[in-house]
């Protein structure tokens, strides 16, 4: 908001009050053949004016115009009319009775300020106007912008769980956060669980990692749960826009539009380029950003051509496990890097959104239905072979917006509810109740 201020001195006023010229008594028959009458005119102090003044004048309205006063204080005489005739002889008087000092009447200024009354009282002066002062405009502190609604994740799927953020601010997670290592070796395996419990408190979007879950509060900072063996739920200070989730690793984009990564780096995946950013996502071992001028900038391991963005104008991208997708400015998708299940085989559809899953890609359609490609299965460990999960059924319906998970998807329907669909051995699609939503 803008403030108005006047600068002092642009318009400076000073009031006077109008000065009003002592009218002159006209001469009359008694005072013409007085010869002293216009030699009193030019004295130093022009003192015998005050004497030619009409007989029929009362004294009383004329003391004021018609007194003098004496420089030495208390001498103060108010002659009649009568006195007119023996001027000579009141002035004579005067002049010994206050010791030789000259009289001097009141200075017409100061009648002119202070006119008669009846009651002698002077009357009020209007003070002088004060010239505008200058008021300092309130300091105001800018405060970083809060993602729109459009650029935030609110259904999220990682691993074995999934997250969104309810309508009330905060954050529900179902699933597991376990994760089973197998050592071929020895045939052994071991549990790796991480904490589910979401922290207490409001975010407005929401990611979940393999292990670990992400979120940005209202302050526009992150807070991350979960697993952290290598710092991947440990966010830096500062304000962001946005956070992602990969595997092992984390980045945020910046309220400056810089983006930061913190955890797993071994190959350069939290290591991101300089220069001003849109949007950012965390994948397997590797990281992408959307520029400010539209393109794709990718960092971390490219092996497999995962970080070897093509060039052009996007309007989003999608790191996944070992290959990125994006959505181009004329909202066509492509996708490179391993074509692990087929997901580079993209469809001629437009789509608004795109997102990653370890062997399969969903987006959202320009009508807000959803549709998905890639590995339809995935391989179980325990008896190692390939299992047929649907991942690629996607539901019925309009969304707003769609998360692939590792062997699960989530997606958020334009009433506010979360539908899920794939891999569900750890409960990760049982999406609950409830709305969701900014």
């Amino acid at each position: 908001m803008a403030s108005a201020s006047n600068r002092a001195g642009s318009s400076e006023i000073t009031y006077s009050p109008p000065r009003r010229s002592s009218p002159t008594p006209p001469l009359t028959r008694q005072t013409l053949p007085l010869a002293i009458g216009a030699a009193a005119w030019q004295t130093p102090a022009g003192w015998l004016a005050p004497f030619l003044v009409r007989s029929t004048v009362a004294p009383r309205s004329v003391s004021r115009a018609g007194s003098f006063r004496s420089r030495r204080r208390g001498c103060m005489t108010r002659p009649s009319i009568r006195q007119v005739s023996a001027v000579l002889a009141v002035a004579t008087f005067l002049s010994a009775a206050c010791g030789g000092d000259e009289a001097t009447p009141a200075s017409s200024d100061a009648a002119s300020q202070a006119p008669a009354t009846s009651t002698g009282a002077p009357e009020p002066v209007e003070p002088a106007t004060e010239a505008p002062t200058t008021t300092a405009p309130p300091t105001t502190t800018t405060l970083p912008e809060s993602p729109p609604p459009s650029e935030r994740e609110i259904v999220s799927a990682g691993d074995w769980h999934s997250c969104g953020v309810r309508v009330d601010g905060t954050v529900t997670c179902w699933g597991s956060n376990e994760f089973l290592f197998f050592d071929e070796a020895d045939n052994s395996g071991w549990d790796y669980a991480g904490n589910l419990d979401v922290p207490p408190g409001q975010f407005l979007s929401v990611s979940a990692g393999a292990l670990h879950t992400c979120g940005l509060r209202p302050g526009l900072t992150v807070s991350c749960w979960g697993v952290d063996h290598s710092g991947e739920s440990d966010p830096p200070p500062g304000q962001f826009r946005a956070v992602s989730a990969g595997r092992s690793h984390s980045c945020g984009l910046r309220t400056d539009r810089t983006i930061a990564c913190w955890g797993w780096g071994d190959k350069g995946q939290t290591d991101p380029p300089p220069g001003e950013f849109r949007a950012v996502s965390a994948g397997g071992g590797h990281s992408c950003g959307l520029r400010t001028d539209g393109t794709i900038a990718c960092w971390g391991l490219g092996d497999k051509g995962q970080t070897d963005a093509p060039e052009g104008q996007f309007l989003a991208v999608a790191a996944g496990s070992i290959y990125s997708c994006g959505v181009r400015v004329e909202h066509t998708v492509v996708c490179w890097g391993f074509d692990n299940g087929g997901v580079l085989d993209t469809p001629d559809d437009p789509l608004l959104s795109v997102a990653t899953g370890n062997s399969h890609v969903c987006g959202v359609r320009a009508d807000q239905t959803l549709t998905c490609w890639g590995l339809s299965d995935y391989h179980d460990l325990a008896s190692d072979s390939w299992v047929e999960v649907g991942k690629l059924d996607v539901p019925a319906g309009q969304f707003l917006s769609v998360a692939a998970g590792e062997y699960h998807s989530c997606g958020l329907r334009v009433d506010g509810t979360v539908a899920c669909w794939g891999l569900n051995i750890e409960g990760q699609a049982d999406a609950p109740a409830g709305l969701f939503g900014p």
